[in-house]
């Protein structure tokens, strides 16, 4: 088991805050450990609750960081590299029996945030589809993809959350069939996800989907 620990308290946020404006390696190297620990048959249900929200945030840090750096990658060896270290976090972490059955019942960060884990898993396994279809152009991958935000659309009971993946959703199909039909159901999706990130002053979410909605306008 690599000697690291995953980070704990504040230095989550700190390094998510980290990833967000684009250090992407850093966050991955930092948040690293807890994939480890969980390969190396860490029991998530042996964890506190703090431990286990912090355990989720962290795995949630690296996927999403490793998906970047796939994006950003200028080879093929290094984008198969951190695509192969985003699969290895979801298939030892997010799909770990007791994770998943424990995931439905934590809904709040360790700062007490509204903040649905199983949901953001669910979307996390969408994107590394979505980004395996883009370097592959293999149609099948998107089609799970949409399988995976349609299941996240049935977990999800957040406003914020779930306006944000039927947007997400609308995206993808936008993508496949540019319509006029289709950029009405982004349209009217991506109001709603602003509206709910509004209301719960989520302003970096609001953002980031106003970001989104201009790329495909």
């Amino acid at each position: 088991m690599s000697e690291r620990r995953a980070p704990t308290g504040d230095k989550i946020f700190a390094i998510e805050q980290r990833r967000v404006r684009g250090f992407y390696a850093q966050s991955a190297r930092a948040t690293r450990p807890v994939v480890d620990e969980f390969i190396h048959g860490v029991s998530f249900t042996a964890l506190s609750l703090t431990g286990q929200k912090e355990a989720l945030m962290n795995a949630r840090i690296y996927v999403n960081s490793k998906l970047s750096l796939a994006r950003n990658a200028s080879t093929g060896r290094k984008v198969a590299g951190h695509l192969r270290g985003a699969k290895e976090a979801i298939e030892s972490v997010y799909h770990d029996s007791r994770v998943r059955r424990e995931a439905r019942r934590i809904t709040t960060d360790i700062r007490g945030t509204q903040y649905e884990f199983a949901t953001e898993m669910v979307r996390d396994e969408a994107k590394y589809l979505l980004v395996l279809a883009e370097l592959t152009g293999n149609a099948v991958y998107v089609t799970e993809a949409l399988r995976r935000f349609d299941r996240a659309l049935r977990i999800a009971t957040e406003p914020t959350i779930k306006t944000l993946v039927a947007f997400e959703k609308a995206r993808v199909l936008f993508d496949r069939q540019r319509t006029p039909k289709k950029f009405s159901r982004v349209t009217d999706s991506f109001r709603k996800a602003v509206i709910a990130s509004s209301e719960a002053g989520n302003w970096e979410r609001t953002a980031t989907i106003s970001a989104w909605y201009l790329i495909d306008a």
